[in-house]
């Protein structure tokens, strides 16, 4: 963490432990706070103080506007650092994720329109008072920012993959393409990474989060950020149904807005974003090999694909971007159809069995899985332990006292979330197969405190996912 944040969370609070929040896509340092019983909040550390500055007017004038943005509580621009509320930790993204068919659920389907509904109430009214010189790194979606994103694409995923392309003739389809885009109407705050995974969902009210990239553009931008997120996976019908929606919550401000053009422009800013994005995808994970980015890649470049295909009677003065996506189609199309058995998915109606242990390295076994033996066993004994407070000692990791001495402390809550991390991938992996189940095992000295505690943690994670059915079974339980 951060020295200079690490000195402001402690002005503030006296005692605090914190756990970092995974966020692979850029440089800022995000941690969650647990600073009391039950209390959290988000501290923020961000490398870019124009970034930052940002952030904080957008946040101000969205909370103006009562957006459900994270509120400031603490900020020191001058060193980049700030406190902010925390809004909670399942995203839209982790429960439309939890579908087990192609088709959202009527929940879901809600959520999402919901989604768009604030959406369209955030570009046409709520963000009126943006000052877009404080907008970083571009005060709107001009002729040079939509150039850096094409290029993005282009040196970061097309040379990097090896595609073969006419650089001359490229840049000439670049720059007709980028006259495109600046046309279209109306231009609108835009969100710039408006997906699900940046929607926080708190008993069904929704919290906006990630907006610090904003900047004037085509509102269609947004939306196509949203329906078009590759892992999102929305089914065509879903798709459609959520377009007509944001098309319909945005006649309501402009009454004489077109269909047939809006689903036009639709269509261009569907394949800017898929080529912002695989350049991102070329850049996070080829680059800077983040396994996030790397396992997105092929959904990136189907998304691109299918975004080029949409679009081919529209681009036919382009000859050279549809020159590229036949010759990915032939490289990674070929590349995927390949029979691979070890990585077949399932389709699957019933939930992952995730049986989580807490046992004794004193008195137990490590428990092992019954029916291939694998599974993760994780030493809690290098955590602090609570058997030596006086106070704590005849308690468990079930107690509350136990949950906040150990929530407290900085190092607990980084070996939860490394636990979480390394499970994770398993975790999808064992359910797209078809496994029946897998194995978590903590173990601590006796069985008592830390294990309990870690093994409940990981529970509580597990237990919000219709893909997992948590069984938690504590070894030592009987002799407390």
């Amino acid at each position: 963490m951060n020295s200079k944040l690490k000195e402001f969370i402690s002005k503030y609070y006296r005692n605090w432990g914190a756990e970092t929040i995974s966020n692979s896509g850029s440089n800022r340092e995000y941690y969650r706070i647990s600073y009391s019983k039950d209390k959290t909040l988000i501290a923020v550390y961000s490398p870019n103080s124009n970034e930052t500055k940002a952030f904080l007017h957008f946040t101000k004038v969205l909370e103006n506007a009562e957006v459900n943005v994270p509120q400031i509580i603490y900020a020191n621009k001058n060193d980049n650092i700030y406190l902010l509320k925390d809004l909670g930790e399942i995203s839209l993204f982790d429960i439309i994720s939890t579908k087990t068919t192609k088709y959202l659920t009527k929940h879901m389907l809600d959520l999402c329109k919901k989604a768009l509904s604030q959406l369209v109430y955030i570009q046409f009214e709520a963000a009126n008072k943006i000052d877009y010189d404080k907008a970083y790194p571009t005060s709107r979606m001009d002729m040079q920012s939509i150039m850096w994103d094409l290029n993005y694409f282009k040196y970061n995923f097309l040379k990097l993959t090896g595609i073969d392309f006419d650089e001359r003739a490229l840049e000439n389809d670049f720059l007709n393409f980028t006259g495109i885009i600046m046309q279209i109407k109306p231009q609108t705050f835009v969100y710039r990474d408006f997906q699900s995974r940046n929607i926080i969902v708190n008993n069904d009210e929704l919290g906006f989060i990630d907006y610090q990239g904003g900047r004037k553009g085509p509102n269609v931008y947004d939306l196509a950020s949203f329906i078009y997120q590759a892992k999102a996976k929305f089914s065509d019908q879903d798709r459609a149904n959520l377009i007509s929606h944001y098309f319909n919550e945005v006649k309501k401000y402009i009454s004489n807005y077109n269909r047939k053009t809006f689903k036009r422009d639709l269509k261009f800013v569907r394949l800017l974003r898929a080529m912002q994005t695989l350049g991102a995808y070329g850049y996070r994970g080829i680059v800077e090999n983040k396994p996030h980015f790397v396992q997105s890649l092929d959904l990136g470049i189907e998304n691109f694909i299918q975004a080029l295909d949409d679009c081919r009677n529209e681009l036919l003065i382009f000859p050279e971007m549809n020159k590229i996506v036949d010759e990915i189609k032939n490289k990674y199309r070929t590349k995927n159809t390949e029979t691979d058995t070890d990585n077949v998915n399932v389709v699957r109606e019933t939930p992952l069995l995730l049986e989580i242990y807490s046992f004794s390295y004193l008195k137990d076994d490590i428990p092992t899985h019954e029916k291939h033996g694998g599974g993760f066993v994780f030493d809690c004994r290098c955590l602090p332990n609570p058997f030596w407070k006086e106070d704590l000692k005849h308690l468990s990791g079930l107690d509350k006292n136990v949950k906040y001495y150990l929530n407290s402390k900085q190092e607990v809550n980084e070996f939860v979330n490394n636990v979480k991390n390394i499970i994770n991938q398993a975790v999808s992996d064992y359910y797209d197969r078809g496994h029946e189940s897998l194995m978590i095992s903590f173990g601590c000295t006796g069985g008592k405190h830390r294990s309990v505690y870690c093994a409940e943690r990981i529970a509580e994670i597990y237990k919000k996912s219709d893909k997992v059915k948590v069984v938690v079974k504590h070894l030592q339980r009987k002799r407390w």
